[in-house]
């Protein structure tokens, strides 16, 4: 099932949220990459919040997408995972180096997380 979100609007509501919850957490504004900014090296991001004690926290915000057919590789073959599940995608190698830039900033300094929505939207 598509999320019937979209990844701005996840990512805004999401950081809102976090913000709201832990603002005595962070210093300084949420920072925003451009697109050209997040393909480029120390890129690979969404979002960076600047922690008051410790290291910054980078986001890369995905829209999950609610599996509900045990027909999924997954399920019936792998037997990794029983549906209903949600699911998101990351790009391969070949079109996006996106995963490789966030392994790099996770280097134990750095705190670096996928961050997806795990609920139903309804489109009406």
């Amino acid at each position: 099932m598509r999320p019937g979100i979209s990844e701005f609007s996840f990512g805004y509501a999401f950081t809102e949220e976090i913000l709201n919850t832990y603002r005595s957490s962070f210093v300084g504004a949420p920072y925003f990459p451009s697109l050209y900014k997040e393909g480029k090296p120390g890129g690979g991001f969404d979002l960076r919040l600047n922690k008051r004690i410790g290291f910054p926290i980078f986001i890369q915000f995905k829209l999950s997408h609610n599996i509900i057919r045990s027909s999924t590789l997954e399920d019936s073959k792998l037997k990794l995972i029983q549906v209903p599940f949600f699911r998101i995608h990351l790009m391969s190698l070949n079109v996006s180096k996106q995963h490789e830039m966030l392994l790099q900033l996770d280097d134990c300094n750095n705190k670096v997380f996928y961050v997806a929505h795990n609920f139903l939207h309804n489109q009406n």
